[in-house]
């Protein structure tokens, strides 16, 4: 069986890190990523995008907790991952 790949952090994050990151939001974070890479939406929209599949996705208000804060990551720092 194959590993399934983490999709939430940085490409520089290490693995453990990236794997611990995507326990819940993995698929909205691969959406996220093939969001930056087809440009298709502006910055702003294609992490707004985020925001609202993370929250659909809580389940307790410590996953909503941890949406706002991928977010606020995204928002600070995916202009890097923007421009590549």
């Amino acid at each position: 069986m194959s590993k399934r790949p983490s999709w939430c952090g940085s490409y520089w994050m290490p693995e453990l890190v990236r794997k611990m990151a995507s326990r819940r939001f993995n698929s909205a974070c691969r959406l996220h990523d093939i969001h930056y890479l087809q440009k298709k939406l502006s910055r702003d929209e294609a992490d707004k995008v985020f925001l609202h599949n993370m929250l659909r996705q809580s389940t307790h208000i410590g996953d909503r907790a941890r949406a706002w804060i991928y977010y606020g990551a995204v928002r600070a720092g995916g202009w890097l991952s923007w421009r590549r």
